[in-house]
């Protein structure tokens, strides 16, 4: 918000009802791990935020810190879904 962005805070399972609708122009999370391949990993939820997102055509973005504090994770496996 101070950056000038308007924002809402929702529930996981509400962002696919509301992309549906185009109610949302966008979706930002956190990470709480970055592999060194750029794979991102978040808590349960994000996934489908994720795969809903790119079912409706809406922009994802994982809002990572630009210095890591820890060691990169290693790449994460695929999923079967992302194949």
């Amino acid at each position: 918000m101070a950056a000038g962005v308007d924002t809402t805070l929702l529930c996981d399972n509400m962002s696919n009802s509301l992309m549906a609708t185009g109610a949302i122009d966008a979706v930002f999370v956190g990470a709480d791990r970055v592999a060194a391949n750029g794979d991102v990993a978040n808590k349960i939820g994000t996934s489908m935020v994720a795969l809903a997102a790119a079912n409706h055509g809406v922009p994802f973005y994982a809002c990572v810190p630009t210095r890591p504090s820890t060691s990169p994770a290693p790449p994460a496996r695929t999923s079967p879904s992302s194949s």
